[in-house]
This record gives structure tokens, sequence and C-alpha cells, in this order.
């Protein structure tokens, strides 16, 4: 297993709110039938399945518990 460590700049463009991507999950519902990225495994997609580990820390080195990680 390959362990990656990066650090991002403080503040990017953001703050991003979850709730615009995940209105579903947040308890907003009507927006979406299913929020973006709530099925990422499809019949015959002959895909390999992958699993990411890991914690997200705040600047002061406290994890964050409601992080949200977009990957293309």
């Amino acid at each position: 297993m390959t362990s990656i460590k990066s650090e991002t700049a403080s503040q990017t463009a953001g703050p991003y709110v979850h709730i615009g991507c995940t209105p579903n999950f947040s308890g907003v519902s009507g927006v979406y039938h299913e929020d973006f990225g709530s099925t990422l495994n499809f019949p015959n997609n002959n895909c390999q399945e992958i699993s990411i580990q890991g914690t997200i820390f705040d600047g002061d080195g406290n994890p964050v518990l409601d992080a949200m990680i977009e990957i293309y």
C-alpha cells in the first residue's frame, strides 16, 4: 500500500458547500434524483475498483470530519 502525503493551500477559491453537490445526503430533497457520485459502479463498466483511505487535517492539525474530496 502506498502512502501519499500532500499539503494543499489553506484556502482555495471556496469555501465550497457540500450541499450543492450532495443535497439528498444533506437532507435537501427535490434537487436531483440522486446525488452526483452516489452510484459509481455500474453493471458492465469493466473497471477495477479501488479504495482510498486517509484523514484530512485543517491548518491547525485537527481532523476535518465533514471533508469532501473530488476525484476525476
